[in-house]
């Protein structure tokens, strides 16, 4: 006698440890998902899937918030770019 499947679909490439893992490194650095993809072994579009079941289970936990709040933040990179400049007719400061 068979059972029946409890789950439907496939069964994920990643564990749940490496999904939060993969999420957090996207909000953290804000790398492409292209890239994230081709560091875990994923296409894209699953990347995306990935990174928005996580983010709506840490939403529903309570403890995580995207929305502002009392304990608002905002982050700016400020780091310095490299600005390629044309070599010729420039000055020499």
């Amino acid at each position: 006698m068979c059972r029946p499947r409890t789950k439907l679909g496939s069964i994920p490439k990643l564990s749940y440890e490496e999904q939060l893992c993969m999420t957090l490194t996207y909000f953290r650095e804000y790398r492409s998902q292209y890239h994230l993809g081709v560091d875990y072994g994923l296409s894209e579009s699953n990347v995306c899937r990935t990174i928005q079941k996580i983010e709506n289970k840490l939403m529903r936990s309570g403890k995580f918030s995207l929305s502002g709040g009392e304990h608002e933040c905002i982050v700016v990179d400020a780091t310095e770019q490299e600005i390629e400049r044309p070599k010729r007719r420039q000055r020499i400061h």
